[in-house]
């Protein structure tokens, strides 16, 4: 299933759980280090599919805006008012401001090359020109090719000088204060890559050039590391990457919070195979297993067997802060199998393919606590018996979320039973053990206001007692034959599960800034934690 968010850790001093009439109250004191710290935590992306959703359109209407802030991670490229309407609904709905990463935008351009059009904008509270005017940019600001500024001719935007002191302080300033004015919680710095690997420049850089694209390379890691320290952890600078294909490339992007991939899973394979698949995963494997910010964007999502492949190369790989985007345009899309409900992983993600690669059945392949993932990145078919009989996932519908913020009834996700599976090139699979898990619905809970606990798929008349703690843990709860995942956990209430196996149960949190766990159990059986943070 797909999983809004993860709140913050906070160390709790105190927690105390009284009983009112309908309700429970939880009353918190919490102790926050003095570090400084994002004012939004970065979701966990452990349990489920995270959603970090592309640039929305402004004029959404408040049932889409409802929808988008309780179902994606966040998005980018939002005027001030558009991230004050998302977190109105959702405190941590996280916002990232876009800048070019090593350019300074000008003007839009006609054949062959002419930046005579109209300027480039950005996001300063409000759309505004990124050209600071003539008189005001400083000639060191921009790499010259041949003696002459380098214009990228499709975007209208000049390459800079990573390494000019007075470029560096210029932009630094202009994207902190723009980050404050935006309430952003990072900066999405585009087209951050050597930059011959993308073309189209006048005048035109080498198109191979070894020498100087490691020194390009370098350049980008002290600039990096500059505006890492600028941030100060306060701000994170996430860079897009393109595809991140190019073999030679030796650009340290561990020196950033995290990346962003345009061109992910199903991209990538289509265009250059199996090589393409561990190249670009390698690298991404190497990032997550540094708990750092992945988010992988497709564009090949016409049919679902397309991005059927990329899920499945997103469940191989993902980690702590692993996000996905399936993207069609501006307006806000879901699709199906963002709630496939495949659980955690049973182990962290390994520091290359190789540990996902199963040599008997010639396919990658994971296991999780409600199913395994399977791709086929090679080009042969494989075909292999499971061991057990699953339950395939098989997505029906999806695209962009209706005005109304209501998805249609025949968005699904269906499943045949399987024992075997025969994977064509390029193919994923996802199998599930139980199709409708036992699962616990969180809310977004703010101080001193109700909030309601959701369990579905449990069993009918069965009852479901909730529990909270203040940290995960392991509690053997001998009355109902389970081990909670959670430590010294309080019991908050019960309910009694209706004909369609869902319950709920309606609390009450005193205080803000603190970070609750939650599970429900019934005889035999519990569900996921909830780890919810209190606004």
């Amino acid at each position: 299933m797909s999983i809004p968010f993860e709140r913050a850790d906070r160390a709790l001093s105190s927690f105390v759980l009284t009983s009112v009439p309908f309700a429970f109250v939880f009353a918190i004191v919490a102790s926050v280090a003095g570090a400084q710290v994002p004012a939004r935590p970065t979701p966990n992306t452990t349990y489920g599919v995270h959603v970090f959703n592309d640039q929305n359109a402004t004029g959404l209407t408040a049932a889409q805006v409802d929808f988008c802030a309780q179902r994606y991670a966040g998005t980018q490229k939002q005027t001030r008012a558009d991230a004050d309407r998302y977190r109105a609904v959702n405190p941590d709905f996280l916002v990232l401001h876009y800048r070019l990463g090593q350019g300074l935008g000008h003007r839009s351009t006609s054949a062959p090359c002419n930046p005579n059009g109209g300027l480039v904008t950005i996001i300063d509270g409000t759309w505004v020109p990124e050209w600071p005017g003539d008189a005001a940019v400083d000639e060191n600001w921009f790499w010259h090719q041949n003696g002459l500024r380098t214009l990228q001719c499709q975007w209208g935007w000049y390459l800079a000088e990573l390494d000019d002191t007075s470029w560096r302080s210029w932009w630094s300033d202009r994207v902190l204060a723009q980050l404050e004015h935006n309430d952003a919680d990072g900066l999405f710095a585009d087209s951050f890559l050597v930059p011959n690997y993308m073309g189209g420049f006048s005048p035109a850089l080498p198109a191979l050039d070894p020498t100087f694209e490691l020194a390009w390379s370098q350049k980008m890691a002290r600039f990096m590391d500059f505006m890492r320290a600028r941030f100060a952890s306060r701000y994170r600078f996430l860079p897009n990457v393109g595809t991140w294909l190019t073999t030679r490339d030796q650009t340290d992007f561990a020196r950033a919070d995290g990346v962003f991939i345009e061109g992910f899973g199903y991209d990538a394979w289509e265009q250059y195979g199996l090589e393409a698949f561990t190249t670009q995963s390698d690298r991404l494997l190497g990032l997550i297993v540094q708990n750092k910010i992945v988010i992988g964007q497709s564009y090949r999502i016409d049919a679902a067997w397309q991005r059927m492949h990329t899920l499945a190369n997103y469940f191989l790989i993902k980690g702590r802060h692993t996000f996905l985007n399936f993207e069609t345009g501006q307006a806000p899309e879901w699709w199906p199998e963002y709630d496939v409900p495949l659980g955690a992983p049973l182990a962290d993600a390994p520091t290359t393919t190789a540990g996902l690669f199963d040599p008997a059945k010639g396919v990658y392949t994971r296991a999780y606590s409600n199913g395994q993932v399977f791709l086929n990145a090679g080009a042969t078919t494989r075909s292999f018996a499971l061991g057990a009989t699953y339950r395939r996932a098989i997505p029906v519908g999806g695209g962009n979320v209706p005005a109304s913020g209501v998805l249609p009834s025949t968005w699904r996700v269906d499943t045949t039973s399987v024992s075997a599976l025969t994977l064509a090139p390029g193919e994923g699979a996802v199998v599930l053990v139980d199709a409708t898990p036992y699962e616990l619905v969180p809310p977004i809970v703010f101080a001193g206001q109700q909030a309601t606990m959701r369990v579905r798929n449990a069993t009918p008349g069965a009852v479901q007692t909730f529990f909270a703690s203040r940290a995960p843990g392991a509690t053997l709860w001998p009355a109902l034959g389970v081990t909670l995942g959670l430590a010294s956990p309080r019991v908050g209430g019960f309910a009694v599960a209706d004909a369609r196996g869902q319950a709920s149960w309606t609390f009450t949190v005193g205080a803000a800034g603190a970070a609750l766990h939650f599970q429900a159990a019934e005889i035999g059986g519990a569900t996921q934690v909830a780890r919810i943070r209190v606004h």
